[in-house]
């Protein structure tokens, strides 16, 4: 079989798809309609097939686990503490923000995994891993701003604090459908 008709599978797509469903929260009665645990299972499929052959590869399938299982553990209204997209914008208590924190460090922590780690696969084009180097800088100060936003109080942060989850959870989301099809992005199958 030549290369055009090996059969390959897009991870990135699985994952862009798993973001898009976390971004999504349509609420009736309380219930996400779009739980965050589904989104997160097509992550982690996704984070299995792209990182299986890389160093990073076990930290990140450890990461989306436990983010699955905050995920589903979230997704019974009574345990919804806040979104945290408006967290920011929302007047919440230091122990809400503080969970709401805690709750969201699998999840950025895997961000960051795999923000680095395409960085890495996409070294060939300087501009491409620039700006997912970026996201993941985007990811990691998201992960650590609110130590000083709610442990020391400085609430004048909370609103980069805002852009940088709500542009890392896009930018990611939207270059992984981007850079999608693009070779370092491909796992191509055995025929």
């Amino acid at each position: 079989m030549s290369t055009a008709e090996t059969p390959v599978v897009r991870p990135l797509l699985l994952i862009g798809l798993g973001l898009v469903i976390n971004v999504l929260s349509p609420r009736v009665d309380g219930w996400d309609v779009l739980p965050d645990w589904i989104g997160w299972v097509l992550i982690l499929i996704g984070t299995w097939v792209f990182g299986r052959k890389l160093p990073s590869g076990g930290l990140m399938l450890g990461a989306a686990r436990l983010a699955l299982v905050v995920a589903v553990a979230q997704w019974p209204p009574a345990w919804q503490v806040i979104d945290p997209v408006t967290a920011a914008s929302e007047e919440v208590s230091a122990s809400e923000a503080s969970l709401l924190w805690a709750l969201s460090l699998p999840a950025l922590g895997w961000m960051v995994l795999y923000c680095l780690a395409v960085a890495g696969v996409s070294s060939t084009e300087a501009g491409t891993s620039f700006w997912w180097k970026y996201l993941a800088a985007m990811n990691a100060g998201a992960a650590v701003l609110p130590i000083l936003v709610y442990g020391a109080d400085m609430k004048g942060l909370e609103g980069l604090l805002g852009v940088l989850i709500l542009l890392g959870l896009l930018g990611a989301t939207v270059f992984s459908f981007l850079h999608s099809g693009r070779d370092w992005a491909v796992r191509r199958q055995p025929s």
